[in-house]
């Protein structure tokens, strides 16, 4: 379907916001040490030509590039020019906030006065009214004391611009952060006292007048949700209506597809919900005692909660205890008989035909188990909207009664200060004790419980309808990769049902890029062996779809300005131990490699691993070499953010990491002065959707290898390779260890991927002596 242009589009001209960045321009008169970066330019006209032209356009833009620059200055010349909003997503939070304070504000100072803001997902903003809510009840509805932790949240809500968990000193616990959140399902709107001051209502109405929107691809995910329910495009949803959308940190659109349009069912996700019904006498079901106190036929009420919603929550409980434990049996079950493989530290197995089969049809007590307990999630749901129901029509009785005394139906509230901002709490008295009188000023409870309940309600139904998914029993199942996982290792083991789509890519090429003027596609690492074939074809744009479905693609490789010829040297040891002839010599050769690359660049290592019993058993050998006299950095340690940090500061540290140090990780400067990667980085065979999607293309007469397992790992391997060089005066070596990538035929598709750097390949005594006089 070709999405065609409004009649009164602006038209943006590239040259002349192309000379905003180039020499002489707004930007080199802002910035002493302005550097002229013509793929920058290169990359902004591109962008130009997607939102003019109305298409999807693919932008793999080198580091170095400034591609958050040349994609923000045509999205805020867009909506100067009276275009309207374009929304930027980004994978994480970290680089939302990473545009907000640096890029997004340089921007802005080049064009000139356009709006932007920053909008997280709800979960991440605090409620003022139910912050003051939890502070009040705290006794009746946690098991510990949480007074101080609360009163210091309230406190805060009250201080803070942004109102997002991560603007906190200190990370709440979970459930506490749990009972003070903001949550779409308990939120009174703008029958809230604190409705003008809420944090997240805020930064909506910020959103809804911002010309650049920065988003993260979940949020972004659940707005593509609503709007394919309601099948609505063109109004406000979760996000403000939108016609351009640039998607940064673009290779991570499928995973995050498949995670949020996928099922989890976990089973401590169900406790917490038992939990906050009620826990030894204490949660929202005793906190509603006092709650009803006003209403008519009280003892009714109270009487349907002790008789009816208690009863039902205790067998949902047992009957889920009961449950979850034989998932357990099942998984261990399975993956001994069947090998479903060990992926991080879930243990997992799938279900269906090519997996243990299904269990709910085995015929054994499993299927008994599995419909007590869905029975038992669905009578507590439909006992909780019987309650509901009844509180309802006496709240009804109540306010009618009530009216022609009343002074008027305005809720009670704390007063706000005429600039808008709440007042700090006083410090006369006790805090705790601040906070329950200020809280005894809000409107009546009832409405507030009701609306948790609700949510309660909700997040049952959703758990009824994620095992139907995942066992099977609903119609939509044939499309999800379904499994069960144990994660967690010894006592702190859980299981989780899981389910994924299949192909996610399809319900984006249908629901995104065909409803959407312009989307614009960017990341450092799209393309594998100079080709963007293969995520187009995880993305639904395979040529054979396009036209149907997004118009045009445009495809534009930007490489990295930087001078890899002279700043990197890329060394293939060839006599290392097999990675699978061996693995604990393998391991012996791995810490001997680190070693001498440690004694050549002293220290200033990144070395990244694919699994963590391969990252523990270097580490281990290490810490016995008689030669180490480097800091050792150790994911698992320590917290992602302090390893970085502390790594920086060393400037001879050697950091050791799996998944999550194979990107986003930014060290520029001397103390980053070579990378290290074990193992070639395939997807692994043991994780269900890995191997539903290879066998899918295997069905359909494709090479799985070739054509996802090879660009996949193509792309990864690109990725741990750009955590070495990050501006013109960096330099160092990249190693990899996996001698597959010299000895197999499918070497020469990785090396293509890479940065053409100069390479030295052989016995790793060659190499090391090449290492040497580089390092020199």
């Amino acid at each position: 379907m070709k999405r065609e242009r409004p009649e009164r589009a602006p038209w943006l001209h590239a040259e002349s916001l192309g000379e905003i960045l180039a020499p002489g321009g707004s930007m080199a008169a802002l910035f002493r040490s302005y550097e002229d970066r013509p793929a920058q330019r290169r990359m902004l006209g591109a962008v130009v030509r997607a939102f003019n032209e109305g298409q999807v356009s693919l932008i793999e833009a080198g580091t170095g590039t400034g591609k958050s620059l040349a994609y923000l200055v045509p999205s805020l010349g867009w909506a100067k020019e009276g275009g309207g909003p374009t929304v930027v997503s980004t994978n994480t939070i970290n680089l939302q906030e990473q545009l907000a304070k640096s890029d997004l504000p340089l921007a802005r100072s080049l064009l000139g006065g356009v709006r932007w803001a920053v909008l997280k997902g709800r979960g991440n903003y605090v409620s003022i009214r139910r912050a003051l809510l939890a502070a009040e009840e705290q006794a009746s509805l946690f098991q510990q004391d949480r007074g101080e932790e609360l009163a210091d949240i309230v406190q805060w809500s009250r201080e803070t611009e942004d109102g997002s968990r991560s603007d906190l000193d200190r990370v709440p616990s979970a459930e506490t952060w749990e009972a003070v959140k903001s949550d779409g399902d308990i939120c009174l709107r703008s029958r809230c006292p604190h409705f003008e001051e809420c944090h997240y209502q805020r930064a909506r109405r910020r959103a809804a007048a911002a010309g650049v929107l920065v988003v993260n691809h979940s949020l972004l995910l659940s707005d593509l949700a609503l709007r394919r329910e309601a099948g609505e495009w063109e109004s406000a949803s979760v996000l403000p209506a939108y016609r351009k959308l640039v998607l940064d940190e673009a290779h991570h659109l499928e995973d995050a597809a498949t995670r949020h349009l996928g099922v989890e069912v976990d089973g401590r996700a169900l406790d917490r919900t038992f939990r906050r019904l009620d826990r030894d006498g204490r949660g929202l079901l005793s906190a509603l005692h006092a709650t009803i106190e006003d209403l008519d036929a009280t003892r009714e009420l109270r009487r349907r909660i002790e008789a009816n919603v208690r009863p039902a929550l205790e067998r949902a409980r047992r009957a889920v205890d009961a449950f979850f434990p034989r998932i357990s049996r099942e998984i261990l079950r399975g993956s001994a008989d069947r090998g479903a493989g060990v992926s991080g530290s879930d243990r997992q197995v799938r279900l269906g035909p090519r997996g243990i089969g299904e269990p709910a049809a085995a015929g054994n007590d499993f299927r008994e188990l599995l419909d007590r307990a869905m029975g038992g999630l669905d009578e507590l749901r439909l006992e909780i909207v019987r309650l509901c129901s009844r509180i309802e029509k006496r709240a009804d009785t109540s306010d009618r009664g009530s009216e022609s005394s009343s002074g008027g139906d305005s809720p009670r509230r704390v007063p706000i200060p005429e600039n808008g901002r709440p007042a700090r709490l006083p410090r006369s008295r006790g805090r705790s004790e601040d906070i329950r009188l200020r809280a005894r000023q809000d409107p009546d409870r009832l409405d507030e419980r009701m609306l948790d309940l609700r949510a309660a309600e909700k997040r049952l139904q959703a758990a009824v309808n994620g095992m139907a998914i995942v066992f099977g029993l609903a119609p939509e199942a044939s499309a999800f990769v379904r499994w069960l996982a144990l994660r967690g290792r010894g006592a702190r083991s859980r299981p989780v049902l899981r389910a994924a789509p299949l192909r996610p890519g399809d319900v984006l090429a249908e629901s995104l890029f065909s409803k959407i003027e312009t989307v614009v596609m960017t990341s450092a690492t799209l393309t594998t062996a100079g080709s963007f074939a293969y995520v187009r074809d995880r993305l639904g744009l395979s040529p054979d779809r396009v036209a149907e479905r997004a118009g045009s693609v445009e495809e534009l490789v930007v490489p990295s300005p930087f001078d890899y010829g002279t700043q990197t040297i890329l060394g293939l040891p060839t006599d290392l131990t097999g990675v699978r002839s061996d693995t604990r010599r393998f391991a012996v050769d791995t810490a001997k490699v680190v070693g001498d690359l440690a004694e050549i660049s002293g220290g200033g290592l990144l070395v990244l691993f694919t699994a963590y019993a391969a990252l523990r058993e270097a580490a281990a050998l290490l810490r016995v070499d008689p030669r180490w006299r480097w800091p050792l950095l150790v994911q698992g340690e320590d917290s992602r953010s302090r390893l970085l940090r502390r790594f920086a500061d060393s400037g001879e540290g050697v950091l050791m990491g799996t998944s999550s140090f194979w990107e986003g990780i930014d060290v520029p400067g001397p103390a980053l002065r070579g990378v290290v990667l074990h193992k070639l980085p395939f997807l692994p065979p043991g994780d269900p959707v890995t191997r539903a999607r290879l066998e899918a293309v295997e069905d359909a007469g494709g090479d799985a290898f070739r054509e996802m397992s090879l660009p996949q790992a193509a792309l990864r391997l690109k990725q741990g390779f750009g955590r070495l060089v990050r501006r013109r005066t960096d330099s160092g070596a990249v190693l990899v260890l996996d001698s597959r990538i010299v000895r197999m035929s499918y070497g020469r598709y990785l090396l293509d991927s890479l940065p053409r750097s100069p390479q030295v390949r052989g016995p790793w005594a060659k190499v090391r002596l090449e290492l040497e006089n580089f390092y020199r």
